[in-house]
């Protein structure tokens, strides 16, 4: 009988071909040998879980040592700590194949952007040989689909295949069927006619209409994700919480049931429908990074003298030196990282928030944590919890919302831009010049930039370091997209026009698509708040009237059994049905930010309103009841 941890043969070459699609650095033999491990490390962690919980939550049963309960304690500890073992060891061996998925998802999602730069390229005169380099190059401003032929120039470098070879390995190993039939038709096309220029321009046609059709899918298909929505967390809820108030007033029980559903139900299926969301958007987003400089030397003339001794450690302390420079830098000048990358901002927010929630844990807090009294715990904690989070969270929000708006007005200017460069280079004008009488007679967002790139000519700089250091002081990928076209274009052709003419085609379509997709995305934001009000009213209903009404006149309704009135937990059932408010509001926001804006980040925001006005609605209809 063959081993469970022990893959077969078969299993062995698709797993060999996994990692290699998946660009994951381990052989097979290690992968296996990391999931056993893993795998017993997560029985053990099992295992003293349990001992754990019978030392601490449960003392008096005694559950490993007593012979009462040991021979139902220790069967059940290691069946689960086996089902973990083999759940950990099957989960790493499948890893591969999640993240060859994962890539495909971003190759297809970044193709359209790969095919309009190598369209881009060919238009100018660019030889297949060429547009791969450039592609390889500058794959970190164009996604995955770009990082894919690396491999096609590394085989070419490297390996010493010729292009359609090296083409040929690439469609055989990636993950994605669409960029495999891409590069079998481009591959076939360049040695049938030796020109790929048709080609890719009806490519790009055809990818177009797919977006726009992928975009119009999406937009439809986000109302009846709004009516599950709205039944499964607003209607659902509500359901759950008066069944089980009106069974615990009748029977006198502890809720149990609603606990669960809000402390587990809500935040797992608010995680499941972000997740539901996420895959089926159609968000993918690039890091930037820093445009490329030259590999050229600064100084030519100089000759380069080898080391006498080893320099390795200098090199050390050089980087330690830049690490420390970056930290100082930080501290100088907080607002311009904070500017550039919203998430610094918790290096002060998040220990505020801690001070904070100190503090306020202190001095207005009276009850010590007790397991046996966690809900009264739980009721003079909460609000210092959502001082905590408010304090944490909303100067983030604040900094993304700036940092988003900040990229929308570039990119919205950036057309304009491209449009007046373009009608001046197409009558003979050199982009140069182009570029000063745009910077003296333009009126935009990014004028001032404009302004600085014309000053940077002036004083003598080269066309390609000046557009770098406008790329740079942008920090957009729209711009360093627009700069790189130009860049490699150059070397290819000397009218520009052509290539500024299809980056202002292709900023007006990128515009034109966001506009509607912001116009009718707004819409469920609406829904969503909508709903949350509706939640809200309703709890505040069942918990501040519904729930006095029926403790005060409990004695007089015959059908409620003796142990209704005393026995019957109301403040637990309040408290529970408070915190419901919190977690939905904080759970819709969320949601709305990733309907609205495609991204959880965007939903921060709408998480800390609906969390503040979930609070005040039901402080003050408890003051005034």
């Amino acid at each position: 009988m063959r081993n469970p941890l022990t893959p077969s043969p078969e299993r062995i070459r698709a797993l060999e071909k996994e990692l290699f699609s998946a660009r994951i650095d381990i052989d097979v033999k290690g992968l296996v040998r990391y999931a056993r491990v893993f795998g017993f490390i997560a029985s053990l962690l099992i295992i003293f879980a349990f001992i754990f919980i019978d030392i601490f939550f449960f003392p008096v049963a005694n559950l490993f040592f007593d012979i009462e309960y040991v021979f139902f304690s220790y069967p059940l500890t290691v069946g689960i700590a086996i089902l973990a073992n083999i759940s950990v060891y099957y989960a790493i061996i499948s890893y591969p194949k999640l993240e060859m998925r994962s890539r495909k998802r971003f190759i297809e999602a970044s193709m359209y952007e790969m095919v309009s730069f190598m369209y881009a390229l060919h238009h100018c005169g660019a030889t297949l040989y060429a547009s791969l380099h450039s592609i390889a190059r500058y794959a970190d401003f164009y996604g995955d689909a770009a990082k894919e032929f690396r491999q096609v120039v590394s085989d070419m470098n490297f390996c010493g295949y010729d292009q359609f070879t090296a083409i040929q390995r690439l469609a055989e190993t990636t993950p994605s069927d669409k960029l495999r039939f891409f590069l079998t038709e481009l591959s076939a096309t360049y040695r049938s006619i030796g020109n790929a220029e048709v080609f890719l321009y009806g490519k790009l046609q055809e990818m177009q209409k797919e977006g726009q059709i992928d975009q119009r899918s999406y937009l439809s298909s986000l109302g009846a994700i709004a009516e599950m929505y709205i039944t499964m967390f607003v209607a659902g809820p509500l359901f759950v919480v008066i069944v089980i108030m009106v069974i615990g007033l009748i029977s006198g029980s502890d809720p149990l049931i609603l606990a669960i559903v809000t402390y587990l139900m809500l935040p797992l299926g608010t995680v499941m429908f972000l997740i539901l969301l996420d895959a089926l958007g159609q968000t993918y987003i690039i890091k930037r990074i820093q445009m490329p400089r030259s590999a050229a030397p600064l100084y030519p003339h100089l000759t380069i003298s080898e080391p006498k001794e080893d320099e390795t450690p200098l090199f050390k302390m050089m980087e330690k030196y830049d690490k420390r420079q970056g930290f100082l830098e930080f501290f100088r000048n907080p607002r311009a990282a904070i500017r550039e990358d919203p998430a610094k901002v918790f290096v002060f927010s998040v220990p505020a928030a801690l001070v904070i929630g100190i503090v306020m844990y202190f001095t207005t807090v009276n009850v010590l944590f007790n397991p046996y009294k966690i809900y009264e715990w739980g009721m003079a904690v909460d609000d210092v919890i959502i001082l905590m989070l408010l304090a944490a969270l909303l100067p983030y929000a604040f900094s993304y919302r700036s940092y988003n708006r900040r990229i929308d007005k570039v990119e919205g200017a950036l057309p304009d831009f491209c449009r007046q460069l373009s009608s001046l280079v197409k009558y003979n004008m050199t982009l140069t010049h182009a570029i000063e009488l745009t910077a003296q007679e333009g009126k935009s967002y990014i004028q001032e930039d404009i302004r600085i790139l014309s000053r940077d000519l002036l004083w003598g700089e080269r066309l390609s370091s000046a557009l770098k250091r406008f790329a740079d002081r942008m920090k957009n990928l729209s711009v360093d997209r627009l700069v790189i076209l130009l860049s490699q274009t150059e070397h290819f052709t000397n009218d520009l026009s052509l290539t500024i003419d299809l980056q202002y085609h292709e900023a007006k379509n990128r515009e034109s698509l966001k506009r509607e997709r912001k116009s009718d995305m707004g819409v469920y934001i609406v829904i969503v708040f909508m709903a949350f009000a509706v939640f809200v009213f309703v709890q505040i209903i069942m918990s501040e009237v519904f729930l006095n009404i029926m403790m005060e006149n409990a004695e007089s309704l015959s059908y409620l059994s003796s142990s209704t009135g005393a026995g019957f937990p109301a403040q637990m059932y309040q408290m529970i049905i408070y915190h419901s408010i919190l977690i939905h509001g904080f759970c819709s926001g969320l949601v709305a930010g990733m309907m609205g804006t495609g991204s959880v980040k965007g939903g921060v925001l709408y998480a800390c309103i609906m969390l503040t006005l979930g609070s005040l609605a039901f402080i003050f209809v408890g003051m005034v009841m």
